[in-house]
């Protein structure tokens, strides 16, 4: 899927403090510029410099499919004097682009997607701008983005940090110039002491820019793997949440009531967690207390969860304390503090403004490895929802000076792992690459809402709670999953009270979780549900694993097209893949024609030939060709979507060309075999969905093709229910029972 012509190169130039950058032999970047700046504004390009070094080393690399050139930085301290140091800057220069950038936020809730390159942030008032931007909100200027970025142009450009363990760092386009961060925080370096820059790469190509930020998230997961000991990959969680249905206002009856819900479910609905959300503390930053509405504590609660069959979960913003409690009142030394010594405002929420711990504080790491321990150990909850990580790396003074803002959150992510290495932890409110590593799971996305947008102003804040909203980095960061972290895609909401997101906009958001290929959470109280509604969300259970990949992720803010690639299993077995298209304008959409060529390029499928089916209209399309790829789509609704399932169509041999199972089509969900000696065709289907499931099957007719005979009794294990003809052949529909029971034969060809 990559661009293995995308060769790059550099030729740097000797004294000068810049390098050049050739793409397959040619010229692309001229006088890109690096060096360090200290604390007083000083620029310093490699070389010596009154007893400061300045050392660059530049190399080239493979990064996944791709020839990198990667840059490192170091200053290096001959003098007698502390020098503190701002930041490295591995790149600077001018650079074309067409007119569009990928843009990447700095924490969970910030905006991620496509960005007009000439565009700046929206003036306007932004009450978390520390929360969701690593530098301040900058109106009318220039354009950050952390991480990592692409360029759109022929070559389109990628650059990106692959570490980011002791440093921030972020790519500024300000006019036609981008510049590249690695962020020092004025730390200071002693005599005899050298400070490094983190990894900085850069790579090119004339296709498939998603391809380089895949190949960008696979290395810095391996640098970030093998810094923390390589850990295995966690599971994908799959559970239920008290927040968006509750908010604060939960309670111990409500938590009960609804576990009992769940609990007559179970059978259908196959969930493994159940994670209180905020509203049962004392107070944030007051962990270990309960308010009155949990008389019996959260140890009990734990058990009623466990006894219900449930992995109990609990919800802490550990970094993040409010005045009136004890470790803000009793220990002002614990909070973090600007140059005049006032408590560093990280946000407003409940009810007035919140604060950062500094985790290297000793008394505050004991304090948080007690809380830990006390809830993991004690309690009883395994799994961990911790919110506000940013909290920990909010600029202001330290008890180690030395230790940058992106450190100090790694080290209390690192505390975490430490005290409690059994607990599953997932990342929320927290910058991203610094967490590498060091979190099971990573929310990607501003939370979900109950209306698909915000109403004005707030519509215009990208990192607002709202439906659309958070479904623009699901599939933006898509690329992350499996690579860094398991997605968070945040909750599933498919209730129809106390909701205005239309049938059109449920499913959508079911299918952007789905295509996320990470952890599904419901959040709607079980006695809210419709049958319908459960019915969607088993059609979307458990998690594929498997994430989509964009058509054109530099097209537009919200993606027209995803897919998610076939998972191959063996030759013998027919491929599938999903594609999806969006309609996310305010009106329908009538008469668009899918080009299905390019969903398969993206998805890297060679078939000569495959069936199309309509999942959410359960409506077979048709069979289409390399000579003929493009598909008429029916009408689709405003925020609505046409999810197709294709499989490859084999001359000859009967395949299941659908089924009804799941929205992500093909295995593991339903498992087809054709055995050539016996001429019998098998199919296994997943349990945990619908009771009964629909399958569909293209049998040539050019054979006779026996079918099975109806049971005696019911249920039958498969029923022939529908047969059409078409002029490849005959469609055949069976339904059959969703159990754990085995494969059956859907028929024999003679």
């Amino acid at each position: 899927m990559g661009d293995r012509a995308g060769n790059l190169r550099f030729r740097p130039h000797p004294g000068l403090g810049s390098y050049d950058i050739l793409h397959d032999g040619k010229h692309l970047l001229d006088g890109v510029h690096l060096g360090v700046v200290l604390e007083d504004g000083t620029w310093l390009p490699p070389g010596t410099h009154d007893g400061l070094e300045v050392r660059a080393h530049l190399d080239t690399a493979s990064v996944g499919t791709f020839e990198a050139v990667l840059v490192t930085l170091a200053l290096a301290n001959h003098g007698t004097k502390d020098v503190g140091v701002s930041a490295f800057v591995p790149f600077s220069a001018e650079v074309p682009t067409s007119g569009a950038m990928f843009r990447n936020g700095w924490q969970s809730w910030s905006f991620a997607g496509c960005w007009p390159v000439g565009e700046s942030d929206p003036d306007q008032v932004d009450l978390h701008s520390l929360a969701r931007h690593g530098r301040a909100w900058d109106p009318g200027r220039a354009v950050v983005s952390d991480w990592l970025t692409v360029l759109g142009g022929d070559p389109w450009l990628a650059l990106g940090f692959v570490t980011g363990r002791d440093q921030f760092g972020d790519l500024t386009v300000e006019g036609e110039r981008l510049t590249a961060r690695s962020w020092a925080d004025r730390v200071p370096v002693g005599p005899g002491e050298t400070l490094k820059s983190e990894v900085f790469a850069m790579m090119a190509g004339h296709r498939d820019p998603w391809a380089a930020l895949e190949a960008l998230a696979d290395e810095t997961g391996r640098r970030a793997r093998k810094a923390a000991g390589e850990p295995g990959p966690p599971p994908v969680p799959t559970g239920w949440c008290t927040w968006y249905h509750y908010f604060h206002g939960i309670s111990e009856e409500s938590v009960l009531a609804d576990l009992q819900g769940l609990a007559r479910l179970r059978l259908t609905l196959p969930l493994d967690l159940f994670q209180v959300d905020d509203g049962y503390q004392a107070a944030v930053g007051n962990w270990l207390e309960t308010n009155p509405k949990f008389p019996r504590g959260m140890r009990w609660l734990a058990g009623r969860v466990r006894e219900a069959g449930f992995e109990p979960g609990l919800w802490l913003a550990p970094f993040t304390v409010m005045a009136g409690t004890p470790a803000f009142d009793n220990h002002p030394e614990w909070v973090l503090r600007d140059e005049s010594g006032r408590p560093v405002e990280a946000g407003i929420n409940w009810g007035g403004p919140f604060y950062g711990l500094d985790v290297t504080n000793p008394e505050v790491e004991e304090h948080l490895r007690h809380v830990f321990r006390t809830v993991v150990r004690d309690w009883g909850y395994r799994y961990l929802k911790l919110d506000f990580i940013y909290c920990a790396s909010l600029p202001g003074r330290r008890h180690d000076p030395r230790v940058t803002r992106a450190a100090a959150l790694r080290r209390g992510l690192e505390l975490v792992r430490d005290e409690v290495p059994e607990a599953f932890v997932l990342g929320c409110g927290s910058p991203l690459l610094p967490a590498a590593g060091l979190v099971d799971a990573m929310r990607i996305g501003p939370d979900v809402a109950p209306f698909w947008s915000a109403p004005p102003p707030l519509d215009k804040d990208p990192s607002f709670p709202s439906a659309v909203n958070s479904i623009r980095n699901i599939f933006a960061r898509a690329f992350t999953h499996g690579r860094l972290w398991v997605n968070d895609p945040d909750c599933l909401l498919v209730r129809e009270e106390d909701s205005q997101l239309t049938p059109d906009e449920v499913r959508t958001l079911a299918t952007a979780i789905a295509f996320s290929g990470g952890a599904l959470v419901l959040s709607d109280a079980p006695a809210a549900l419709a049958p319908e509604r459960l019915d969607l969300v088993r059609r979307a259970l458990p998690p594929s694993g498997r994430a989509c990949r964009l058509v054109d992720p530099l097209g537009g803010v919200l993606p027209e097209v995803a897919v998610v690639p076939p998972q191959v299993q063996s030759e013998a077995q027919a491929q599938s893949c999903t594609v999806a298209f969006f309609n996310w304008s305010d009106a329908p959409e009538a008469g668009r024609r899918a080009d299905i060529g390019s969903a398969l390029r993206a998805a890297g499928w060679r078939a000569d030939a495959w069936h199309v089916f309509d999942f959410w209209a359960g409506r077979y399309v048709g069979r289409f060709s390399r000579e003929a790829p493009r598909v008429p789509l029916p009408d689709i609704p405003p925020h609505g979507c046409v999810v197709l399932g294709l499989t490859e169509d084999r001359p000859g041999v009967p395949v299941v060309v659908a089924s009804d199972r799941h929205v992500i089509q093909g295995p593991p969900f339903l498992s087809q075999r054709w055995d050539d000696a016996g001429r019998a065709l098998t199919v296994e289907v997943h349990p945990g969905g619908p009771e009964r499931v629909t399958v569909w099957v293209a049998a040539p007719s050019s054979r006779r093709v026996l079918v099975p005979e109806p049971a005696p009794r019911p249920p039958a294990p498969v029923s022939l229910v529908g047969e059409t003809a078409h002029d490849w052949g005959r469609l055949l529909a069976y339904r059959t029972r969703n159990s754990a029971r085995g494969p059956v034969t859907l028929l024999r060809v003679l």
